[in-house]
């Protein structure tokens, strides 16, 4: 306001002006042109850059791009350095570089006359590793191999003799990948079977664990199809709409709704047959009765079922 005051008195002096003092139109229209004009230069900002893909907060990476959308011709700055200018198509690709831990970036577009966009905030980790536990019961000296979602082999460890296993990762592991387990033992015996899961960088990389559950949730989108998290998210939200599990904690070793030891007798070491049994349940979307002492509250619960 003091700045318009300002504007005002540089125009017409300090001549004293009622409610009736008459201006001459001519002046009257320069002087709101000049003012409108001051306003907007003063408070216009551009339009913020946007993303044109999901952006990870979690990376194994060392380097990823971005793509972002603003006005054509703008010009890019990342952290306060200028990159390049948004394309004819209204589009730029912004290469990043991480250090370990948390890599914060914000992007601020300007246009040709000085005006600015607010800027757009984004975090990103960058994680050198990956680890979590394998089977029900801790499985010791277990094989763990890291495949892509074409399954080729990444990695591969041994978990200890808690069933723990940590893994250092490269830029090849990939956004999603598959892990396996076989061999080692549990509970003094030989485990025979197989356990999977299928993760992303974007799940909580200290708890890959690797169960009965997370082997069918992963089958589940697997089966006669590339696996991907979105059919993993797609199965999962069928099993949770049937009540056989929680999604806020299906891949720990004691998920909600499950009843474990009633698990580990039903299956044995057949984890694949149960599995393939639990999946074409779950395909027409009614478990049978003899799966509920495992999901006692799917269909609303194991009395609800029961009394019908």
């Amino acid at each position: 306001m003091k700045k318009l005051l300002i504007l005002f008195f540089l125009l017409f002096g300090t001549a004293n002006i009622s409610a009736n003092t008459n201006l001459d139109e001519a002046k009257l229209h320069a002087v709101l042109g000049v003012i409108s004009n001051f306003i907007l230069s003063d408070t216009a900002t551009l339009s913020q850059a946007s993303f044109l893909s999901d952006v990870p907060s979690i990376t194994t990476q060392s380097t990823l791009s971005i793509d972002i959308a603003g006005e054509v011709g703008a010009s890019v700055y990342l952290n306060g350095s200028l990159l390049g200018v948004i394309d004819s198509n209204g589009e730029y690709s912004i290469p990043l570089t991480f250090t370990d831990g948390d890599n914060t970036f914000e992007i601020i577009l300007e246009d040709s006359k000085g005006l600015r966009s607010e800027g757009l905030t984004f975090t990103i980790q960058l994680v050198d590793s990956i680890g979590g536990t394998v089977g029900d019961d801790p499985i010791s000296g277990g094989t763990v191999k890291v495949f892509s979602l074409a399954h080729e082999e990444i990695y591969s460890t041994t978990t200890d003799e808690n069933g723990n296993f940590s893994l250092s990762v490269l830029e090849e592991i990939g956004h999603e990948f598959i892990l396996e387990a076989t061999g080692g033992t549990m509970n003094g015996l030989d485990f025979n079977a197989t356990l999977r899961s299928l993760y992303s960088v974007d799940d909580n990389l200290d708890t890959l664990n690797l169960t009965s559950i997370t082997t069918l949730v992963a089958q589940s989108a697997m089966d006669n199809n590339t696996p991907s998290i979105a059919k993993r998210e797609q199965s999962l939200q069928q099993m949770v709409n049937m009540g056989m599990l929680k999604k806020e904690d299906w891949f720990e070793r004691d998920p909600s709704f499950v009843n474990m030891n009633e698990l580990d007798a039903w299956q044995g070491d057949e984890v694949d047959i149960w599995v393939d049994k639990i999946i074409l349940d779950v395909t027409d979307s009614q478990l049978g009765r003899d799966k509920m002492s495992v999901f006692s509250m799917a269909h609303g619960g194991v009395a609800n079922i029961l009394a019908y």
